[in-house]
């Protein structure tokens, strides 16, 4: 009995901590958070966000924690044209077949150079 109760508490405050207190965004009604966010999954991820380390759990993580990111933005070009001779001579046999797959590898292959912040990598 007092595991059920244990259990039944751990799920309920971990559906009141990701629905209430996690995050900025909020869902308009508990009724909405209920049929849209999976909250059977709720203990689980207040699980995995207790054990996070601090500066991963923001919306986005600080490049200057990543030592040598300065080698590919110097690279950049270099890497980007590597990789559109190999999508020409279709080493990357890989095609994609859907059109937003498509759009996709055109934007990022041939438009890449033309995107805003592909040169601030």
């Amino acid at each position: 009995m007092l595991f059920s109760l244990f259990i039944f508490t751990w799920f309920a405050g971990s559906i009141f901590y990701v629905f209430k207190l996690r995050g900025d965004a909020r869902y308009v009604s508990f009724t909405q958070y209920l049929r849209k966010s999976w909250p059977i999954f709720a203990p689980f991820n207040s699980v995995l966000y207790l054990f996070t380390r601090k500066q991963a759990q923001g919306a986005y993580i600080d490049p200057a924690q990543y030592k040598n990111l300065h080698v590919i933005k110097d690279n950049y070009q270099t890497i980007l044209e590597e990789v559109q001779k190999l999508y020409s001579i279709t080493a990357i046999s890989a095609k994609p077949t859907s059109q937003a797959a498509q759009a996709f590898t055109m934007l990022v292959f041939v438009h890449s150079s033309n995107m805003v912040g592909a040169n601030s990598i």
